[in-house]
């Protein structure tokens, strides 16, 4: 009979095993009774799961699976949620980080039945990452606003309409399975009306969307929980580098299609903005919401 886990980590993750390394070893720590960690590698060559499998030989709380075939960055976090057996689930990036007590969070959570949390982030540029909008030199550094160790109840509606008005440029404080706790039902739910977990081609603001067709209990959490990563070869690293731009054509990370089903108010080429803008529209398709669409700003979004 398969354990079932409170929590469960997925670290979907692509040829960055520099970063995945030190992030396996961190996430050790973990109350390995409770909380379960899956690891979906889709690298292009398996040059390191030797080395991977034989860290976690006998730790019976993580899953590492490997496959070189090329699949959107969607289908491998698809992969990894499918594997997993936790009450609650979050995902993070390869460079990113959870805090240890992210299940003390979920152990609140469940007490209060809440179905979704989001919390405030730092940032922490991995050694490398050299440049950022207010600095030549961020090696090594880890920044973080204020916070006032408060929780409070969120609108999914009204977040929705600040993310339309600001043209899909960004989140604000929608709770998505990345970098957020989301319950197992709730994810099921969402693929029950949608067909997926990830109803668009960028899978934390497909998931983040995709939830607000849901009538779901959410919060939002003014203390770390994760640490949002950036390093040189990641998107958040290379958005900082202005290098994340790109043709859409070609690009293995999206799905097969994306070039046909492209909307055509939205600049053809692949950058932070527009994938965000092509998945706010392809989720409120797949949970026919399409009279949001005309809410979506684009003016904004072409600023």
């Amino acid at each position: 009979m398969n354990k079932s886990y409170l929590l469960s980590i997925l670290v979907p993750t692509q040829n960055r095993y520099e970063t995945l390394l030190p992030l396996l070893e961190y996430l050790f720590n973990f109350d390995n009774k409770q909380v379960e960690i899956i690891i979906e590698d889709n690298s292009e060559n398996n040059k390191m799961t030797k080395k991977i499998r034989k860290k976690i030989s006998g730790k019976k709380n993580i899953k590492y699976s490997f496959s070189s075939k090329s699949i959107s960055v969607t289908d491998n976090f698809n992969k990894a949620l499918e594997r997993s057996s936790g009450e609650y689930i979050c995902s993070i990036g390869d460079d990113d980080g959870v805090m240890p007590y992210a299940i003390d969070i979920v152990k609140w959570m469940k007490n209060k039945k809440i179905h979704c949390l989001t919390a405030m982030k730092p940032d922490y540029s991995w050694p490398g990452q050299k440049y950022s909008f207010l600095s030549d030199d961020v090696s090594g550094v880890l920044s973080f606003s204020k916070f006032e160790y408060s929780a409070h109840n969120i609108c999914t509606q009204t977040e929705l309409l600040k993310v339309l008005s600001k043209g899909g440029t960004e989140m604000c404080k929608l709770p998505s399975v990345y970098h957020g706790i989301i319950k197992r039902s709730a994810l099921v739910d969402l693929q029950k009306i949608s067909g997926s977990f990830f109803p668009g081609p960028s899978p934390d603001i497909a998931n983040a969307i995709g939830l607000t067709a849901l009538d779901l209990n959410c919060y939002y959490l003014d203390l770390p929980l994760f640490i949002s990563g950036k390093q040189v070869k990641s998107g958040a690293g290379m958005g900082v580098n202005r290098k994340h731009i790109s043709s859409i054509d070609g690009l293995s990370h999206l799905p097969k299609n994306i070039n046909q089903s492209w909307n055509k108010k939205i600049p053809k080429y692949w950058t932070g903005e527009t994938i965000y803008a092509q998945t706010i529209i392809t989720a409120l398709e797949n949970t026919a919401r399409h009279d949001l669409i005309g809410k979506l700003n684009f003016p904004y979004l072409y600023a």
